[in-house]
């Protein structure tokens, strides 16, 4: 192998040391000089084609990325968007049809199914809202609790265990362009869930011109009929009312109502209040009724007395 000598330029020889004969004679030769051949450069791997979208991001990735899974179940990770919306409420009113309440219970599956076993705490987030064209401001969260009663219900046959360990925070958020539904948001993990989409309910165009107009006040008969339009569902059945069962109750009613001079306006609203207690097992609920149509004295504890005895007779 030759190497520069560093007696001169451009010399070669066999280096300062070397004892070989052409060295030792000073007489300058040149050794053998291997030149190592050109080799073909390595195949390069085949570049992979470049998608419209990653030609717009300069590269950044070199395919799309994935899309966000459709729920997560990460402690601590919101599910975005909503596991479920409910649609279907008929105007101004609060109450599941049959229809919502079917829809609630194969989400009421899934959940028990997909978080039975995990022991994470778990919050549902319900959120009502209402259309352009309702200006009951409450409605929203009536709608919310509406749900949350009938998902509670449906988780509880489930897995009771798991109903008793989650935590639900209906809320409104008023007014919206979907219409009116409610939105169902998990959160999973030992941290609080997060604040609701809205910091206020937004009013609807019919309640902000019903606060620019003053309104007429509300009659008895119209005040008792929105209770009894936006009462929640009614629990699981525990007792069958046959026709001659409610034809008893209205002929007590309205006996003990023509005996103490209630006004005929107010009898159809007290029959139909009572007639939601009973089924309800609140007599709350008719205490509502009698507030509404402001029935005192006698009267008052004479309806009441014969809506309490109803809901303790005993019934298939």
């Amino acid at each position: 192998m030759g190497y520069i000598s560093t007696l001169g330029f451009g010399e070669f020889s066999c280096g300062r040391d070397c004892a070989c004969n052409a060295c030792r004679s000073g007489t300058t030769n040149l050794a053998e000089v291997y030149e190592e051949d050109d080799q073909p450069e390595p195949p390069q791997p085949p570049r992979r084609k470049q998608s419209r979208r990653s030609a717009n991001l300069e590269g950044f990735f070199e395919e799309p990325p994935l899309a966000k899974p459709r729920i997560s179940l990460l402690p601590g990770q919101l599910r975005m968007p909503p596991l479920e919306t409910i649609y279907g409420f008929a105007p101004g009113q609060a109450r599941l049809t049959p229809e919502q309440a079917q829809r609630i219970g194969p989400l009421a599956q899934y959940i028990a199914g997909m978080l039975g076993s995990n022991p994470a705490p778990l919050s549902i987030r319900l959120v009502g809202y209402i259309d352009e064209n309702e200006w009951d401001g409450q409605l929203g969260a009536q709608r919310a609790a509406a749900v949350q009663l009938e998902l509670g219900r449906a988780i509880a046959a489930l897995n009771p265990g798991l109903a008793a360990r989650i935590q639900f925070t209906p809320t409104s958020c008023g007014f919206s362009t979907g219409g009116r539904r409610v939105e169902v948001l998990l959160w999973v993990g030992p941290s609080a869930p997060p604040a609701a989409p809205c910091s206020f309910p937004l009013p609807s165009p019919a309640e902000v011109a019903r606060r620019m107009v003053p309104m007429r006040p509300e009659t008895p008969e119209e005040r008792v009929n929105r209770i009894l339009r936006t009462l929640p569902p009614p629990p699981l059945p525990r007792r069958s009312f046959n026709q001659m069962f409610w034809q008893r109750v209205d002929q007590n009613l309205n006996s003990a109502m023509g005996r103490l001079g209630v006004p005929e306006s107010l009898r159809g609203p007290l029959r139909d209040g009572a007639h939601a207690a009973i089924e309800r097992g609140a007599e709350a609920i008719f205490d509502q009724v009698l507030n509404a149509v402001s029935l005192t004295g006698a009267a008052r504890e004479a309806v009441s007395a014969i809506v309490r005895a109803a809901m303790e007779t005993p019934v298939r």
